[in-house]
């Protein structure tokens, strides 16, 4: 009986890993920083972020968030996702992050510090001071299509949180 129930245990435990998070999620991703020396780059800061791998546990998660203005994409966190973004070390060049609705990944982007004379070319944010996700910092333009307004992200967003 003890070995069915490890048995069923472990495959439930499995299966909550393979399914991740519920709701709205923002992971760290693995993904090198660009690299500037190269002449002939399209786009320094674009990423697949179906082919990245998510970190173990999310950065920020829906609870760490009181609003998402969807219109003007801007983010208002708890007091708790603050202090959450407020320890994290944004290095210059950014980090790449992931939005991720029900443990799929919908769009990375990058998470921006404030003090960076580094500039962007897809789609990046900068928590700690506004949160305002822009695609693409002034003085560049931005590579590609814009994917901030994804529709199944929409459709998640205006029904479930705050606008």
């Amino acid at each position: 009986m003890n070995v069915l129930f490890s048995l069923l245990f472990s495959l439930a435990t499995i299966s909550t890993n393979q399914v991740g998070q519920a709701g709205l999620a923002i992971y760290s991703v693995d993904q090198p920083y660009p690299d500037f020396t190269k002449s002939d780059v399209d786009c320094y800061y674009c990423f697949d972020v179906d082919k990245t791998k998510l970190s173990g546990s999310p950065i920020l998660s829906e609870s760490d968030i009181v609003s998402f203005d969807w219109d003007n994409q801007q983010v208002t966190l708890t007091d708790e996702g603050m202090k959450k973004v407020s320890a994290l070390d944004i290095p210059l060049p950014g980090m790449a992050v992931a939005f991720v609705l029900n443990g799929e990944p919908i769009y990375g982007f990058w998470f921006w510090n404030s003090l960076s004379a580094y500039t962007c070319d897809r789609v990046c944010a900068t928590p700690t001071k506004d949160f305002k996700i822009t695609f693409g910092l002034p003085g560049v333009q931005p590579y590609g299509s814009d994917p901030r307004f994804n529709s199944k992200l929409k459709s998640y967003v205006t029904k479930n949180l705050k606008q």
